[in-house]
């Protein structure tokens, strides 16, 4: 394994094999989800969450944190460490931002460059403690990417915030919003719908219909739609070839 340092930890190492993680304080409870960012990782003990390595982007979700931590720190939801962010059901990790869902809101932390928290990059470049998004409610599913965050409903449409050029499918006419933006159908036509889960990536999204279908929006440079082409499309597009 290659190891680039990120200016976290100095008494670093990289194995080749697996390791296991540091004792979790909530052990004694199931660990249900892990998820992994570009310099962090995160799971969910029982209803709770728990971030360990970088946090130059205050991806642990705690205040007070070291920029590096080798051992699973409790992501909170005020700066003054009174209470954790309990009753959680669902995590995800990008870039240097994590997101999870607590009754029906999704609250998120982290770095905060491109409003992907769902707040004004300009007056809070990031948040080290975990915040509900505003204007959204009644949510069962999230994915997260760089600079990007997205959510389902439960009436199955889904919604994104961010920016990332080409994962907002509006025809090109947003590049970035602070505000949950409902994603268009195909064509533009209508909303896009039947969702039950979301996946972005790097520039581009994915979403699964209850019917099993796939539909991907973004960029298409390396085919990573699946449609047949190499075309951008900043429409949802059904990948082709599935079973």
């Amino acid at each position: 394994p290659t190891f680039y340092p990120y200016h976290a930890v100095a008494t670093h190492s990289c194995s080749g094999t697996l390791v296991e993680s540091s004792a979790i304080p909530n052990a004694a409870l199931k660990t249900s989800a892990v998820a992994a960012g570009e310099v962090h990782s995160c799971a969910l003990s029982g209803d709770r969450v728990f971030c360990w390595g970088t946090n130059l982007g205050a991806q642990l979700g705690r205040p007070g944190a070291q920029v590096g931590e080798l051992n699973p720190q409790e992501v909170v939801v005020d700066a003054a460490l009174l209470s954790p962010l309990d009753g959680v059901t669902a995590l995800a990790s990008g870039g240097k931002h994590s997101c999870a869902i607590r009754q029906g809101l999704v609250y998120c932390w982290g770095t905060n460059d491109a409003g992907q928290l769902g707040v004004d990059a300009a007056t809070v470049p990031q948040r080290a403690f975990a915040a509900a998004v505003p204007g959204l409610s009644n949510v069962v599913a999230i994915g997260v990417a760089e600079r990007v965050s997205c959510a389902v409903r439960s009436d199955e449409t889904v919604w994104c915030w961010g920016a990332d050029l080409t994962s907002l499918p509006d025809g090109g006419a947003i590049v970035s919003t602070l505000a949950p933006t409902q994603i268009k159908g195909p064509g533009g036509a209508g909303v896009l719908t039947d969702v039950v889960a979301v996946a972005p990536g790097f520039r581009h999204v994915c979403a699964r219909k209850t019917d099993g279908s796939v539909w991907c929006w973004g960029k298409n440079d390396r085919g990573q739609l699946g449609d047949g082409t190499m075309v951008d499309s900043p429409f949802p597009v059904k990948v082709t070839g599935l079973p």
